[in-house]
């Protein structure tokens, strides 16, 4: 589903 990719991506740039 789409909407992990962006649960993803948001994870990431926290990460950052």
């Amino acid at each position: 589903w789409y909407l992990w990719g962006i649960v993803i991506l948001l994870l990431l740039l926290n990460l950052k």
